[in-house]
């Protein structure tokens, strides 16, 4: 059941006063296919929970625009699964680190590289802003600290990798779908609350391109809450939206003046219907990135950074909060350095990575509480050990690195790490705890589901029972886009959402294209009691990424030259896989 309570998308209450700050007219223009839905050839949906197609989240520096597309890099960025090897670690730029948690302060307005906005129309239909990994050379008067830095030190024998545990047969004895429900095909999905999620669904024509959608969890009815920018009538669309059932906040862009605005605005919790948009923050594309954006309970978060190569490339790093009905925004964390990872939803906190006081580079993992404003939990990566993501559940810090490095003992290879338990202390404290690995390439945050720690392989969403040594892989929908089943939840939840989009034409003839969104929760005591009704998923892959071929039969492939044997049967009937698992 789909309702609308959709604001104007050519709002006369925010363009005219907008108008009289850039001096630009309303203009018709010719607009790119978008793929919330790229052709696939070009690659998938293009964005990781951060942001889509990975707003200022990856952090390489030498990419190309032109390059071809890829799952989180609209843009050209380097993909996850072309690793690099990385050394270096008293490499000093003359950086400085953070200032940390700071008092509201007045500032310049921010104002994303007008290349990289054009890239991620032109390529996925997506915003895209290649975010430069050298960081900026800042003023080394104001530093606070010198480089005895107490960072995390990690054992190899202290980290246990997901490819040596056990892979159950049966996904079913650990997760059963309680939602599914579809979208349009190309839709992107965020869940970052738990009874809701923000979708960003293509518009039937040129213009607008995009509008945002709410799915309720439980019952998969849709709300259509803007159909199409504020800042419609001057070129602006919508590109990145989160919700919860407090309020919503979005990111909207005209790419070719190259400016950006973020806009906040409550949400009735009952009827889902929006209030008045309020801009919080604006800025070009020139002098600032497209922020990453985030959402906790009635807050809304937004991280600004500097263009590395841009007239404000010595400005720090900012964090920025506002609650849904206040009049202002706060500045909330501020860094003297670039932040490597996109603020991280909980569910009562934010997760930030800014770069420690110190002359060399160091990333800190930063759990803001979201009620106070208080800095909960801090973790310091080794020196300039950039994570891609980083996360915060029931075993603590999560962070993933998408390239090998050559120190760093057991969490120098590529993969997502966590704690077994959670250390809630220093540093200190997570170097003295046993570790997980995902061994396998990054390309989405981590989350939890209840216990469970929840991750995306290659194709599959691959759950991890860590108490139990044991894996199991979510399966993957029939025609689904070459990124599979994709991660669409972060922190620690009650249930995980997946989503696939889905275009192929099955023997019947009748061409199926759309966005399945499913919603999983925990098996209580044992394996469900019924098959998944579907129509139909891939089987899932083994340990090391071959895929478990529907006669039983034998797949090798992984990561390097690892390779094993996974035997899979797809349940056409039951609409599951009873085969491999994790995957690559």
């Amino acid at each position: 059941m789909t309702k609308s309570n959709t604001r104007p998308s050519s709002s006369s209450r925010a363009s005219s006063s907008a108008r009289g700050r850039h001096g630009r007219q309303a203009r018709s223009r010719t607009s790119a296919p978008l793929y919330a839905g790229s052709p696939k050839t070009q690659g998938p949906h293009g964005g990781h929970v951060g942001n889509i197609a990975g707003l200022g989240g990856i952090g390489v520096s030498h990419a190309k625009a032109e390059d071809a597309h890829t799952l989180f890099n609209v843009a050209g960025l380097v993909a996850a699964d072309s690793p690099r090897r990385r050394g270096g670690a008293s490499g000093n730029t003359g950086d400085i680190g953070t200032t940390g948690p700071v008092s509201p302060t007045s500032r310049t307005q921010p104002i994303v590289s007008r290349r990289a906005f054009l890239a991620g129309a032109v390529g996925a239909g997506a915003v895209a802003v290649v975010a430069a990994g050298g960081m900026f050379l800042a003023d080394r008067a104001s530093k606070q600290a010198g480089d005895n830095v107490a960072t995390l030190q990690v054992p190899d024998t202290a980290v246990a990798p997901t490819s040596g545990m056990t892979m159950l047969d049966d996904y079913r004895e650990r997760m059963e779908v309680v939602g599914d429900w579809e979208l349009p095909y190309g839709s992107l999905v965020w869940a970052t609350d738990d009874e809701v999620a923000a979708c960003l669904v293509p518009a039937e024509g040129a213009s607008p391109l995009t509008k945002a959608v709410l799915l309720a969890l439980g019952s998969g009815e849709t709300t259509e809450v803007l159909g199409g920018a504020v800042g419609q009538d001057e070129g602006y669309e919508i590109y990145d939206v989160r919700a919860t059932t407090a309020g919503v906040v979005w990111v909207e862009a005209d790419i070719l003046d190259g400016v950006w605005r973020v806009y906040g605005a409550p949400l009735d919790a009952a009827s889902f219907a929006l209030g008045e948009p309020a801009l919080l923050d604006e800025g070009e594309t020139a002098l600032w990135e497209t922020p990453t954006i985030g959402i906790v309970s009635d807050q809304a978060f937004w991280q600004v950074l500097p263009q590395p190569d841009g007239d404000a490339s010595t400005e720090d790093s900012l964090l920025k909060v506002h609650r849904f009905g206040d009049a202002g925004s706060q500045v909330w964390y501020r860094s003297h350095g670039r932040m490597a990872t996109p603020p991280y939803s909980c569910e009562d906190a934010v997760v930030i990575t800014p770069r420690v006081d110190a002359s060399g580079i160091y990333y800190q993992l930063v759990r803001i509480d979201s009620n106070s404003g208080d800095v909960t939990d801090t973790l310091t990566l080794p020196g300039s050990m950039k994570p891609l993501e980083a996360g915060y559940g029931a075993t603590g810090f999560a962070f993933s690195f998408d390239a090998w490095y050559d120190y760093g003992g057991g969490i120098a290879n590529i993969g997502t790490y966590t704690p077994t338990t959670n250390p809630n202390g220093s540093t200190d404290a997570y170097s003295q705890a046993s570790w997980v690995c995902f061994d396998r390439s990054p390309t989405a945050p981590p989350a939890w589901c209840g216990d469970y720690f929840m991750v995306k392989g290659r194709s599959n969403v691959v759950g991890v029972d860590i108490g139990a040594g044991q894996t199991f892989a979510l399966p993957v929908e029939d025609g689904a886009d070459t990124y599979g089943e994709y991660l669409a939840t972060t922190g620690r939840r009650n249930t995980t959402v997946t989503y696939a989009n889905v275009n192929y034409t099955p023997l019947s003839g009748e061409t199926v294209k759309r966005c399945k969104v499913k919603v999983w929760q925990p098996v209580v005591g044992g394996a469900a009691a019924a098959d998944q009704d579907a129509e139909g998923s891939e089987p899932a892959e083994d340990a090391n990424g071959a895929s478990g071929a529907e006669d039983g039969g034998t797949g090798n492939g992984g990561q390097d030259d690892g390779s094993s044997t996974g035997a899979g049967s797809q349940d056409a009937e039951g609409g599951g896989s009873n085969g491999g698992g994790a995957e690559a």
